[in-house]
């Protein structure tokens, strides 16, 4: 089965240019969106615009780049995220399950 894709243009900032495209997807739900925003965009507002562009719930789901999560209060710049980047939500439960479990 193809994964559904949907397709957000763009997040923006006052004054921001829009210029790193990454890649957002859901393996759970099997859906992913390209989302164009600027260096400076918070992890918290690529999350929020990806899971609205899904239709999910962005409270339920953790944003990760490989097995990282990122902190939400940074940028993605920051936190190393570049250009055809693709990150991962993860809901909360499953992402505190798998972390709880490394011997933490």
């Amino acid at each position: 089965m193809r994964a559904s894709e949907a397709r957000a243009d763009e997040i923006t900032r006052p004054g921001g240019a829009l210029h790193v495209r990454v890649r957002v997807r859901d393996p759970g739900k099997g859906l992913a969106v390209t989302l164009a925003v600027g260096p400076d965009a918070s992890v918290a507002s690529v999350k929020q615009g990806a899971c609205s562009a899904l239709g999910l719930d962005p409270e339920g789901y953790v944003l990760m780049a490989g097995y990282r999560a990122l902190q939400e209060a940074s940028t993605l710049s920051s936190e190393g995220v570049r250009e055809g980047d693709v990150l991962t939500l993860i809901q909360r439960g499953v992402w505190r399950a798998l972390s709880g479990s490394r011997g933490g």
